[in-house]
C-alpha cells in the first residue's frame, strides 16, 4: 500500500474528519509513484513536533469571515483545543501511520474556495487533494516517513 507523510497537527485533523483536503503545490497525480484516483493510501504523521504557533494561528482563524483554512470548524477546534491543553502541545503521535484515506480527484484549490486556502505557515497552495472515506487505525503504527509517495507493508483492517 502507498503512504505519504503529513506533519502534525494536519495528519490528525485528517484522521478526525476535520481536514477534507490536503493542499499542495501540484496535483498528486504528477508525483512519482502516485496513487490512482480512488486508491487507498496510508496517512503517516511526520516526526516533526507540533509547532505551538501553528496551532494558535489555526485556532485564531477558525470560523472567522476570512477563514481560509479549509477545515471543518467544529471538529478542528475540538482537536486543536485538546492539543493546546496538552503539556507543551505534545498530544499527537509522531512518526506513525494513523489510518488510510481514499484519494479523490485532485482539484484546483481556487475552484473550490473563493481564494487560495492558507492552512499553515507554508504559504498558498494551488491543489486540493480530497481525503475521502477516512479509516483510522485502532492505534498509531510506528513508521518512518519519506518525501512523496512510498510503499509500506500495512494491511488495512477493513
Amino acid at each position: 500500500m502507498k503512504a505519504f507523510t503529513i506533519w502534525q497537527p494536519w495528519a490528525s485533523l485528517i484522521k478526525v474528519g476535520a481536514k477534507p483536503f490536503e493542499f499542495r503545490p501540484k496535483s498528486y497525480l504528477r508525483y512519482v509513484n502516485a496513487p490512482a484516483i480512488g486508491e487507498r493510501v496510508v496517512i503517516q504523521a511526520g516526526a516533526r513536533p507540533v509547532k505551538p504557533a501553528e496551532v494558535e494561528d489555526l485556532l485564531a482563524r477558525l470560523g472567522r469571515d476570512d477563514d481560509m483554512t479549509g477545515l471543518v470548524v467544529d471538529k478542528a477546534r475540538q482537536l486543536l483545543e485538546r492539543v493546546r491543553a496538552a503539556h507543551q502541545y505534545r498530544l499527537l503521535p509522531l512518526a506513525a501511520a494513523l489510518g488510510t484515506v481514499r484519494m479523490g480527484r485532485p482539484r484546483n484549490a481556487g475552484a473550490l474556495f473563493t481564494g487560495l486556502p492558507h492552512d499553515s505557515d507554508r504559504g498558498d497552495f494551488n491543489w486540493a487533494w480530497p481525503m475521502e472515506d477516512v479509516r483510522a487505525f485502532d492505534a498509531p503504527i510506528p513508521m518512518k516517513g519519506q518525501q512523496g509517495f512510498f510503499q509500506v507493508n500495512i494491511r488495512e483492517a477493513a
